[in-house]
């Protein structure tokens, strides 16, 4: 992120809208420097029945304006640029994460070259691969329009070739995806985002033209040695946002308010991944995870690189559902203090999927929602880890990549009303092994910084720098096999008043100490017996206070989680209590019963039997290839006619030109119930 100078700006309001709750902010010019001065957040109603994001986002604004003392309302606009009297604001930008993602047909010529860059283009905004098609299957021309007709896409990415390489493998992609598009209701037919040879770009233009809209990049992979992804995620961004404003959500009033459209909040997360990483003394792994209620990202900078993984099927309230699905019950089962039937942990998912705004309103129920988030957490964090080392080391428990700093964002994270409740559920999930420092985007400011970026990165810079983030604070993880109850690491703490603590920590254990906030000091943690601390046998390093304070995390790496019950309801509770400073709240005996296995009855002779999940994949891996379905017999007469008149095409180079510094708009087409116990006894799980 380059720090170039930035027109001046006194404020900007940025907003996010998410399928549960829409948040608002302010940031104002203060003394020379961008300070976040408030933020709000209102229910969304981009759904039935307001059926109108501007609901939300004028709710919020008329709160923000009367909290800073501002207004930014007049009718059902945002006012824009600032005006005396401190009306309006001068920059207003919106993100999202609401919406289906884009269904996406990959096409390319070599699944290991551009392909594989296509792919890697698309971690970085909402967008879900229904089918690949390298050169060689689209050969078969008519089994290849097949596919892409069963797919349903909103996009189809073409790429392939080398700058300046051969064109008619490429041209020959582009011929195939075009029979398929003309033999689809013009309604039906999907956008086309073109990132291959550059010497193509004007005839794929005109190609599409009177089909569908076009949008196109620089080449995804211009040699071979060279990959540029950044402009093609640009142009995917704002396919999301063109696509998102046609399904109903009304969010193209909002999108022509704002000064950059409506941009998916995933590319801001991997953005500012990319420079907390980059813009450390000594280059840090950074680790940016956001589980929504419907979508989840997780954005990592491992050795100086940065990438993003989204997934649309895995949230603690939409898709709750699917993440049970993804994970399975004891994934769910093994964080719970006390015993749960299959059923009554399927209808805790399935109640979060239809009522995805509801809180829990039961400490069991609290249990719930926690061990769904973290098995959320842990599984983005494992579908994620394959992008950051080619080995690709096997097995679930191999450890993690030491992480200077783990952000974490999301309702059901920042919303638990401890510092030390979000700090314990970061560690349990992620458990990162070494010394970390711990934050929480609250106030999801994160979004907001990857859309103002584009026109000031300076403001951006001076957010980060002056804590934006809520630091929860430095945790000290300690990896092996502690021992519970026995020294597992001696502490020593130098305050800036030059006093002394000093304390020996057991295994099992989560330790705090209550460093205020912005206080520095001086920590040096060594670990005892065979015990390390990221690798070594002791650290000394200077931090800052924070929220949660100073962590101290003993209980080893993996994390050894009781199987027996009772073990764990014992195990659970006391990491509750330590990471909040509460005493701990036994679990009730009742609880702990084993429930017997349910019965699940044969099903019917006329019901075709359930597919295992394995059998599901094998399927689902074969594609339309292992059983082509044939064209239609109504489709036969008409792509005959199309086969039998070659489609004319202009003359090479006639629309071409070297790809520009700023990336072309699109091409358009010509219009054609439990009992209640009070939210403090669940913050703190104290009766």
């Amino acid at each position: 992120m380059s720090q170039t100078a930035a027109p001046q700006m006194n404020s900007i309001v940025a907003a996010d809208f998410g399928n549960v709750r829409t948040r608002a902010l302010i940031i104002e010019l203060v003394e020379g420097a961008y300070t976040l001065i408030s933020s709000v957040n209102e229910p969304s109603t981009h759904a039935f029945p307001a059926n109108d994001p501007g609901v939300a986002l004028l709710r919020a604004l008329t709160r923000l304006g009367d909290i800073s003392n501002r207004r930014l309302v007049g009718g059902d606009r945002v006012i824009t640029p600032e005006q005396p009297n401190r009306v309006g604001a001068d920059v207003f930008v919106a993100t999202s994460s609401v919406g289906r993602p884009l269904r996406t047909v990959v096409l390319g010529l070599m699944p290991d070259y551009s392909l594989a860059s296509a792919i890697r283009a698309t971690a970085g905004t909402y967008v879900s691969i229904v089918e690949t098609l390298t050169l060689e299957e689209a050969l078969h021309t008519g089994e290849t329009i097949n596919r892409i007709r069963l797919a349903r896409p909103d996009l189809l990415f073409i790429t392939g070739g080398i700058d300046g390489g051969a064109v008619k493998p490429v041209r020959y992609l582009a011929e195939t995806a075009a029979l398929a598009l003309r033999l689809m209701p013009p309604a039906e037919r999907p956008m086309v985002l073109y990132a291959g040879n550059a010497s193509l770009t004007g005839e794929i233009e005109e190609r599409f033209f009177e089909l569908t809209t076009v949008f196109t990049a620089p080449n995804v992979r211009a040699n071979a040695r060279r990959e540029t992804i950044a402009p093609a995620q640009l142009q995917l961004a704002a396919a999301f946002d063109s696509i998102t404003e046609k399904r109903a959500h009304g969010f193209m009033p909002v999108g022509e308010q704002s000064r950059s459209g409506v941009l998916p909040n995933a590319q801001s997360y991997q953005l500012i991944a990319d420079f907390l990483g980059q813009s450390a003394k000594a280059r840090q792994n950074v680790m940016i995870l956001d589980v929504g209620s419907a979508t989840s990202t997780l954005a990592a900078s491992v050795r100086g690189r940065a990438g993003a993984t989204i997934r649309t099927d895995i949230g603690v309230g939409h898709s709750a559902a699917s993440l049970l699905a993804e994970v399975g019950l004891e994934a769910v089962r093994a964080w719970l203090p006390f015993a749960a039937s299959d059923n009554e942990i399927r209808d805790y998912a399935f109640n979060k999927a239809a009522r995805p705004a509801q809180i829990p309103d039961s400490v069991r129920t609290l249990y719930f929602e926690h061990a769904l988030l973290r098995a959320a957490m842990r599984l983005m964090l494992n579908v994620s880890r394959p992008n950051w080392s080619p080995e690709r080391l096997p097995g679930p428990h191999r450890p993690l990549p030491p992480f200077g700093r783990i952000v974490g964002a999301g309702g059901a994270l920042a919303g638990t009303g401890r510092p030390g409740m979000a700090a314990m559920l970061l560690l349990d999930a992620l458990q990162p092994a070494g010394v970390t420092r711990l934050e929480l985007d609250a106030d999801a400011l994160i979004p907001a910084l990857g859309a103002i970026a584009r026109f000031n990165p300076q403001a951006v810079v001076q957010l980060l720098d002056q804590r934006g983030l809520d630091l929860l604070g430095t945790c000290f993880s300690l990896s092996g096999h502690p021992k519970l109850d026995k020294p597992a690491a001696s502490v020593r703490i130098k305050l800036p008043d030059g006093e002394i603590v000093r304390a020996t920590v057991p295994g099992g254990q989560i330790w705090r100490y209550p460093l205020g906030l912005g206080v520095r000091a001086q920590v040096e943690v060594r670990a005892l017996g065979r015990l390390k601390i990221g690798g070594k046998s002791g650290v000394r390093v200077q931090v800052v206070g924070g929220a949660a304070g100073i962590i101290v995390d003993t209980r080893g790496r993996p994390l050894p989680l009781a199987a027996d019950v009772q073990a764990r309801a014992a195990q659970v509770a006391a990491w509750y209590a330590q990471a909040t400073g509460d005493s701990i709240r036994e679990i009730q005996t009742e609880w702990l019963e084993e429930i017997p296995a349910e019965i699940v009855a044969d099903p019917p002779a006329d019901q075709p039997p359930v597919m295992s999940k394995k059998s599901r994949k094998k399927d689902k891996s074969t594609g339309a290839s292992a059983n082509p379905t044939p064209l239609s017999d109504d489709l036969l007469p008409a792509l005959e006619d199309l086969m039998a008149e070659p489609i004319a095409l202009p003359p090479p180079g006639a629309k071409s030109s070297a790809a520009p510094e700023a990336l072309p708009p699109p091409r358009t087409k010509s219009s054609a119930a439990p009992a209640q116990e009070p939210v403090d006894d669940l913050r703190n799980l104290l009766s």
